[in-house]
């Protein structure tokens, strides 16, 4: 018992000895890593007391009161105004006459006009009738001759037949007058005979020849009388033969004429579809002329604008009208409404008006085809309050005040206005006239300061539109008659802002301004332009008065 009890004792020290060992080698081990985590937590231990010792040597900024902005704008005055609407709109030029040439007779071309080239202009009349028109195409007129004359022979033969159907009625005539005068001899004869054989004288024989004799002459009167009336029939059918041929020749001769095309009005030939020698039947189309003289252009409006010009129209006025290239351009050619489609299209619920434009007095011609945007005078509005559209956000709109407001101080100010503190503390306690001179040097400050444009404050209102015209609104309530409406830096401005005017715009400037104009101001005895001398009332230019 005592011997394991000896080798355990021995064996749990030895076993001791090796934890020792062991622990003191990884102790040995882990030193370095130890060491470095403690020199880096020593290191930024350091930098945040670092920091925090410059921070406390900061001062604090001095406070200041918040400033108030003053705001350049830009303002507009809203003064009442006479303006005409301009209707707007775009067509196509088309001729007013345009004509496609066919051929009316069939046959060879033969001759043409040495000037029938696109472009060139024919004449159909001068300017009197002894000047032919320009034959543009012959066709060969041969055939068309042999039907004239043959048309006029049969004519010659129906004439000279009725002739003799005439002098013939006139020989029956005398054959009838002349068996009346036999049968009324022959009649006298036959009673004298006929009183003999009574009183026994003549023979029964000689009373049947008499009697014979009369019946004779009975009947060639007879077919006298039946012959003559036939003379009637046969000149009416003759006459109607005549009036036949006469119609052939006159086909024969239209045929003839038609052999030669000739223009039908003043025209330009804008087309040539045939050559020398073609043959052409009837139909065929030879050329395209069109008169330029007048142009029409058709052009798509609103029903409002419509009922406005029918108006117009009916009251035999005829609304002028402004042509352009394109949108932006300058009026080049001038025209007047003549005429509205009574039908709208369903389209694009638009009704077409016709413009009637005439090239003899225009500066240059305007071509059929020419794609072009209309101006329409339209109506009248007097006395209205308009405003840019821009200026209105949201149903509010911002009225600069109609006198100036005192000017916020900055900074600046408020130094000098310590240091002028300063100052007149010091001039309590010197001599009157240093005073007196410190008094006026201040009062010249001031007024220089003054020099400045005037400030304004603004007020937000609520307008309602009556009508916009492109960039333009018309006011009818929210705006009074004389009032600055402001126009820019409408996104940092609010109610009770202070503005420094910029710059003035007035209703003839924003219309300038339209790309596309759809209003004109009408000048009135209420409404005059500024001269042109008169500068602009703004801080570019110097004294600014206040807005009007």
């Amino acid at each position: 018992m005592d011997h394991l009890i000896d080798v355990a004792g021995s064996t749990f020290k030895r076993h001791m000895g090796n934890e020792k060992i062991t622990k003191k080698q990884n102790f040995k081990s882990k030193l370095p890593m130890v060491m470095v985590s403690v020199i880096a937590v020593l290191l930024l231990t350091g930098t945040v007391f670092g920091f925090l010792y410059l921070k406390s040597l900061k001062k604090s900024p001095e406070s200041r009161d918040a400033r108030e902005l003053v705001y350049k704008v830009t303002v507009y005055d809203a003064n009442p105004s006479q303006v005409q609407r301009i209707i707007t709109g775009f067509g196509t030029a088309k001729a007013d006459r345009e004509v496609v040439v066919s051929a009316q007779v069939a046959g060879e071309v033969v001759q043409t006009n040495p000037r029938l080239e696109v472009g060139e202009k024919m004449i159909a009349h001068g300017e009197s009738e002894r000047i032919p028109p320009d034959l543009l195409i012959r066709i060969d007129p041969t055939t068309y001759q042999q039907k004239v004359s043959q048309a006029n022979s049969m004519l010659a033969s129906d004439r000279a037949e009725l002739a003799r159907l005439n002098k013939e009625e006139i020989n029956q005539r005398e054959v009838l007058d002349k068996a009346e005068a036999d049968l009324k001899v022959y009649r006298e004869q036959f009673q004298r005979v006929q009183g003999l054989k009574t009183r026994g004288v003549a023979s029964s024989s000689e009373l049947d020849q008499a009697q014979l004799e009369l019946q004779r002459y009975e009947t060639v009167l007879l077919r006298a009388e039946n012959e003559n009336k036939l003379y009637p029939l046969q000149r009416e059918k003759l006459e109607r033969q005549i009036e036949n041929h006469e119609q052939d020749l006159q086909l024969a001769e239209h045929n003839l004429r038609r052999t030669e095309v000739n223009p039908p009005f003043n025209a330009v030939v804008s087309e040539v579809s045939v050559e020398l020698g073609e043959y052409v039947n009837v139909g065929k189309e030879l050329l395209k002329m069109v008169d330029l003289s007048l142009v029409e252009v058709p052009v798509s409006i609103t029903m409002k604008d419509y009922a406005f010009l029918k108006a117009q129209l009916d009251d035999k006025v005829y609304p002028l009208v402004e042509l352009a290239e394109n949108e932006t351009a300058s009026s080049r050619w001038y025209g007047n409404i003549v005429r509205l489609s009574p039908v709208m299209n369903e389209q694009t619920r638009t009704v077409k008006v016709f413009v009637q434009v005439n090239n003899r007095e225009q500066t240059a011609p305007l071509l059929p085809g020419t794609f072009v945007h209309a101006r329409i005078e339209g109506d009248i509005l007097e006395d209205v309050l308009i405003v840019p559209r821009d200026a209105i956000q949201n149903g509010q709109i911002f009225v600069a005040s109609s006198e100036p407001v005192p000017r916020p101080k900055s900074p600046t100010d408020r130094d000098e206005d310590d240091k002028e503190s300063a100052k007149q503390d010091e001039a309590k306690g010197t001599k009157g006239n240093q005073a007196d001179t410190l008094t006026e040097d201040t009062a010249t400050d001031k007024v220089a300061k003054d020099d400045r444009p005037p400030v304004y404050a603004v007020e937000a209102r609520s307008v309602e539109v009556e009508q916009t015209l492109q960039s333009l609104a018309v006011i009818s309530a929210g705006v009074n008659p004389g009032e600055v409406v402001v126009m820019s830096n409408l996104d940092v401005i609010h109610d009770g802002a202070k503005i420094e005017v910029y710059t003035r715009r007035n209703l003839t400037e924003e219309i300038k301004s339209q790309r596309v104009r759809v209003a004109r101001k009408v000048q009135t005895a209420k409404s005059k332009l500024p001269p042109v001398d008169q500068p602009m009332e703004s801080s570019l230019n110097s004294p600014t008065s206040a807005p009007r």
